[in-house]
């Protein structure tokens, strides 16, 4: 799916997860985009959709980040269900409640549609988080 990058901006593909990273919601946009019907990510792990080109240091960045109850922002190259790819960019946050007790995550991530200004923007990161 190759969105224009006027729509791009108002896309966001959304998802919470649980404590251990399972899917507990997927939004149309996420399904649609990452070509998986909402029954074949829930309750699946989020690493469904992790592709074998980023490095294990960006998610243990990731999971570190959010574990200690702070936000998580990055580019990240996912893979859909028929082994294609797309980039978001990508914002993932604790849900905390009333007693500032994580109990989920949320994720918030806008698609990426220009493959050159993806690419641009992830060796920036991996520069910045010194990944590689």
């Amino acid at each position: 799916m190759r969105i224009d990058r006027t729509t791009e901006r108002r896309v966001t593909l959304f998802s919470e997860t649980d404590l251990d990273g399972t899917i507990l919601f997927a939004n149309d946009a996420f399904c649609n985009v990452s070509k998986y019907q909402r029954d074949e990510l829930l309750n699946k792990p989020h690493n469904i959709i992790r592709h074998p080109d980023m490095p294990k240091q960006l998610f243990e960045l990731l999971w570190r980040t959010i574990r200690n109850g702070e936000v998580f922002r990055g580019v990240i190259k996912n893979k859909a269900s028929d082994d294609s790819h797309y980039w978001v960019n990508a914002t993932i946050m604790p849900f905390k409640d009333n007693n500032e007790k994580i109990v989920k995550y949320v994720s918030v991530r806008h698609l990426i549609s220009d493959e050159k200004a993806a690419r641009e923007l992830y060796e920036a990161q991996v520069k910045l988080y010194k990944l590689m």
